[in-house]
């Protein structure tokens, strides 16, 4: 069973290690510690270098190429729900990649991964919706690149920054559906510089990125966009010992954390600024070096808690919960039992179904200590109203659940005369007079269970801030993201608990 990500507040650092193994290592620096983990292999006696690292539906993804002359163009994909145990996929994601490392981000409910073509140099795309399988690559336009991209999201916005074969200099394009990008434009008309890292933070975007000239050795510089204003850069490098390889920019702690290759000895550096203008000292990462680029990254453990935290929620970790295994734990109230034997086949027709369960002793409209475990299951429309009532005018849903023993009116996906999701909607036919609506919705879990394949989503947005963090790092509101903090315990405990019901 995988244990609580909310235990621990950590920058991850995969690097290729120069003690002759030319393994992947992975370290993380732990904020409460204030230390680094001891370096571990991401794959024990895999050779590969050229990371990338993203975040996906909670899980940690790192893109690799195999360290052989004999192995080509290919790429491949790990993966860990921790960070610490990884797998990776036996056969390549990709077999046309170049020399240079890729880019990874999730974006519009997919992961996806940009890289430059073996012999062309142009720019390729591939996604995946699970992290397993992967697409077939497609071209970004007509678009060429002599070094390693990157891409970060802001906004509901991709952007991607690379470095142009002929006029050098690094350049930006954007897309909000992966398939039309916007014509690229230098960042600094003029300029020349390669080996780009691209993050968001505070509203703004940040580059770090070296010039491209062979008389200025070691500079790392750092460029950004925001506020309405053109794209600015540091007049002065930020540090003086960078080596050859492309650093890698991340946000943590409320900081922007700088992970690269010192010059002539190859040892891992940091450096970090709170405000993208002012730079801390660098410092070495333990003793650890690399051979190729490192990849940085948050692990959202430390970015959740901090944001959770401002918003004043309280969080539960996994060693505060009820025990899922305890006998007889999860439990259907009667009217679950009667909505399930009445709405299965709905299923099939459009209907969602919709639940929740509380982690906590709580009161309810009809009963003063409600237990932990307790599960509602509610049949609910994924259409807003109006759509509802055009596709299923004469099978529609008028009342005839249950809620606290009593026939209840339909509830709506988006619907404009409700208020909140379905999530939210439920918990407004159960809650108290007399309690605020926000309070109460703090004692439940919801989900979604689908009965056709038997898989259940997390994916309530009303009631899992207790569990997932909602917003992006730049606080748009708009842009929302999931990521789980319940235990596997919980999760396969509450399924199991359903399945009984499909059988």
């Amino acid at each position: 069973m995988s244990t609580s990500i909310i235990d621990s507040t950590d920058l991850l650092v995969v690097f290729q290690t120069t003690d002759g193994s030319n393994q992947l290592m992975v370290s993380s620096y732990n904020n409460d510690e204030e230390e680094w983990s001891a370096e571990a292999p991401l794959i024990s006696g895999l050779q590969a270098c050229n990371p990338a690292i993203a975040t996906y539906e909670g899980i940690f993804y790192v893109a690799y190429q195999p360290w052989s002359g004999k192995v080509v163009g290919q790429l491949y994909v790990a993966a860990s729900e921790d960070g610490t145990t990884w797998t990776t996929n036996s056969n390549p994601v990709a077999t046309n990649i170049g020399g240079f490392a890729s880019t990874m981000t999730e974006f519009r409910d997919a992961l996806y991964n940009i890289y430059q073509e073996i012999n062309t140099g142009r720019l390729c795309i591939i996604y995946s919706n699970d992290g397993i399988e992967w697409s077939a690559p497609a071209y970004i336009s007509n678009y060429i690149t002599k070094t390693n991209p990157s891409v970060t999201v802001m906004d509901g916005v991709l952007y991607l920054v690379y470095q142009t074969p002929d006029s050098l200099q690094l350049v930006i394009t954007t897309t909000e559906d992966c398939l039309n990008w916007t014509t690229p434009s230098p960042l600094f008309s003029g300029m020349q510089a390669c080996n780009p890292s691209i993050t968001s933070f505070e509203g703004k975007l940040y580059v770090a990125y070296q010039p491209w000239n062979q008389k200025v050795v070691g500079q790392l510089y750092v460029a950004s966009y925001g506020n309405g204003i053109n794209w600015q850069h540091s007049t002065a490098p930020i540090v003086p010992n960078m080596g050859g390889c492309a650093a890698s920019i991340a946000v943590y702690n409320g900081t922007l954390e700088i992970v690269y290759q010192e010059m002539n000895t190859a040892r891992l550096c940091i450096t970090s600024s709170e405000d993208g203008s002012t730079w801390a000292t660098w410092a070495y990462i333990s003793d650890y070096a690399t051979i190729t680029l490192p990849a940085a990254k948050s692990t959202l453990r430390n970015e959740i808690r901090r944001k959770l935290e401002e918003s004043g929620i309280v969080i539960k970790a996994k060693s505060q919960l009820p025990d899922p295994f305890q006998e007889d734990f999860f439990h259907t109230s009667p009217d679950a039992d009667y909505n399930w034997e009445h709405y299965p086949s709905k299923v099939e027709n459009g209907w969602g179904l919709t639940g929740i369960v509380n982690w906590q002793a709580c009161e309810t409209a009809t009963d003063p200590a409600l237990q932990p475990g307790t599960i509602f299951i509610f049949p609910g429309n994924r259409n807003t109203e109006e759509m509802y009532n055009k596709e299923y005018p004469n099978d529609g849903y008028q009342g005839q659940a249950m809620i606290n023993g009593k026939s209840a009116d339909p509830i709506y996906f988006q619907a404009p005369n409700k208020s909140g999701s379905l999530h939210g909607q439920l918990c407004n036919l159960i809650k108290p007079e007399g309690i605020d609506l926000i309070k109460f919705m703090q004692n439940f879990l919801g989900f979604a269970y689908d009965g056709q394949t038997l898989k259940m989503k997390f994916n309530s947005n009303a009631l899992n801030s207790l569990w997932f963090y909602l917003y992006d790092t730049n606080k748009d509101t708009t842009v929302k993201k999931t990521f789980m903090f319940l235990s596997e315990d919980w999760e396969l405990s509450l399924k199991g608990a359903l399945d009984k019901y499909f059988q």
